[in-house]
């Protein structure tokens, strides 16, 4: 019987995909500052920081995930010299921290996110940082490449994050941007991709993620 693949597939702040193989670093531990820490990893790196307060300001690089041990215990500071984290870069993922002690002043934050707490968002241009970048294919058009980077792409590091593959039934409920992105990459990923394109339909379907699809009328 095919696997089933459970995902919700939503728009994220922070999207991306991780590299399969990946290596923890423990701060303290493997370093003794966050920053340190940040130096060691790699794409698709996990970097797990315990008790403390840390006062620092650093970039995540892009596919690191950071993760504290709770907001309680775990507290990044600023100290008062601007933005704390810059998460500028594709795959980021941040969690289990308290962040303080960030600027006082525009544009200082507790945490940069590209069109939520740095430049851009609604407008006809976006400033970022040159590293995070990539050309745009000629055939392309501005207002398409808009559209890939945005449904398109959060929908393929979904795909990419939960190991899509042949073996897969993968289930895409709305057909939205995201929705039918996922459905054409499914497709292209080998998997075997049903489509729901509301929730009237969902009493008839239920699906146990431990692999096995069940389907039963009401």
């Amino acid at each position: 019987m095919r696997d089933v693949l459970c995902a919700a597939l939503a728009t994220a702040i922070i999207a991306g995909s991780a590299a399969a193989a990946a290596d923890d670093i423990y701060v303290p531990g493997d370093a003794d500052t966050v920053a340190g820490g940040l130096a060691l990893a790699a794409a698709g790196d996990r970097v797990y920081v315990g008790e403390g307060i840390f006062t620092e300001n650093f970039t995540v690089p892009a596919g690191v995930g950071l993760y504290g041990s709770g907001p309680e215990v775990s507290i990044l500071d600023g100290g008062g010299n601007g933005t704390v984290i810059d998460a500028g870069g594709d795959g980021v993922v941040i969690s289990g921290f308290s962040i303080r002690n960030a600027g006082g002043a525009y544009p200082d934050f507790g945490i940069t996110v590209y069109g939520v707490t740095g430049h851009g968002g609604h407008a006809h241009y976006l400033k970022v940082p040159a590293r995070t970048l990539v050309p745009l294919p000629d055939e392309l058009s501005f207002e398409e490449g808009a559209a890939v980077s945005c449904g398109t792409g959060t929908a393929y590091g979904a795909l990419r994050r939960m190991g899509l593959g042949g073996h897969h039934t993968l289930a895409v409920f709305g057909q939205g941007p995201v929705g039918l992105s996922a459905t054409l990459l499914g497709a292209a990923m080998g998997a075997d991709p049903r489509n729901f394109a509301g929730l009237a339909g969902m009493g008839d379907l239920v699906l146990t993620c431990t692999g096995t699809p069940r389907f039963q009328r009401r």
